[in-house]
């Protein structure tokens, strides 16, 4: 009795993390993984609930944490995530001790929780000449860079000479990992001795893809696309290859790739692939900053 029940226990925990494999019965079959977790971010960065507090005082040191969680898969280190102080924050009335840093710990990809860390922006202080009113509140912003990655498992994809076959290959939001650029709309096409596969990559973030963090003029929006499985896909958007640069226009791109395929092929296989890129977030916080003369 004991035994059965660990076997059914085992069987649970490998339904759970979505193990599963695929094939036709002529020998050709994969194996895939659901991710942990699914969405359009990622990476999260916020302002600290108390750094900066919401209610300062004129000339007091006013402290600046940013609180980042990790739910994607990819793996940042210390270091990695950039952050600086912008806006009215990063002018002359407001003395601050650091306007750049990063994360201190690493956020190792997300599996059976999320990862956190902070980057600790220093202090700020409003100290103009003088303070005209009895209240300021000032909008602080900062901005986060991050290198980022999405992994793409579509496991409803066909090889086939049969286009009723093709027609079956389908990819949802779940198929990408946690992430802020997502692959969506397959299509899949019989051709001679190929299938012609259709696909989008999207900005799907409340972000932006830059090329560097913090570019100092307007930054194309460029992704990194590698196709890992199944073997012989080429790319014409990667110049014929199996990776390669995809350029963005208006946030996203169509990209059209092949695959060979004999008269005999009949199958499901995961579609793997990988994308690579730099996401910039801008956030946000209104404090109250109080004039010590006018309320005492």
């Amino acid at each position: 009795m004991k035994r059965i029940m660990t076997i059914m226990v085992v069987a649970l925990l490998m339904l759970s993390f979505g193990c599963f494999k695929t094939g036709d019965g002529d020998g050709k079959t994969s194996s895939g993984k659901a991710f942990a977790f699914t969405g359009k971010n990622g990476l999260t960065a916020s302002f600290d609930a108390d750094s900066p507090p919401s209610t300062n005082w004129i000339n007091d040191p006013i402290q600046l944490k940013l609180k980042l969680t990790n739910r994607g898969a990819k793996s940042l280190s210390s270091g990695d995530v950039k952050a600086r102080i912008k806006g009215v924050a990063a002018t002359e009335v407001f003395k601050s001790t650091n306007v750049e840093s990063s994360n201190e710990d690493e956020l190792p990809v997300a599996e059976l929780s999320p990862t956190v860390s902070e980057v600790d922006l220093g202090t700020i202080t409003y100290s103009p000449e003088k303070m005209f009113s009895a209240e300021y509140k000032p909008n602080i912003e900062a901005e986060v860079c991050f290198p980022y990655t999405t992994k793409v498992n579509i496991n409803n994809f066909w090889v086939s000479s049969k286009q009723t076959d093709l027609d079956k290959g389908k990819i949802s939001d779940s198929d990408n990992s946690d992430s802020p650029v997502h692959i969506s709309n397959l299509k899949e096409y019989k051709s001679t001795g190929k299938v012609r596969v259709e696909f989008t990559v999207s900005n799907v973030g409340g972000g932006k893809i830059v090329n560097e963090c913090f570019p100092t003029e307007k930054s194309a929006e460029t992704v990194k696309l590698n196709v890992l499985e199944p073997s012989g896909v080429t790319c014409e958007t990667l110049g014929g290859g199996s990776s390669g640069e995809v350029k963005l226009e208006t946030g996203k791109k169509i990209v059209r790739c092949s695959v060979d395929y004999s008269e005999t092929d009949n199958y499901q296989t995961p579609l793997v692939m990988e994308l690579d890129y730099n996401y910039d977030l801008e956030l946000s916080k209104t404090i109250t900053i109080k004039n010590v003369e006018q309320t005492t």
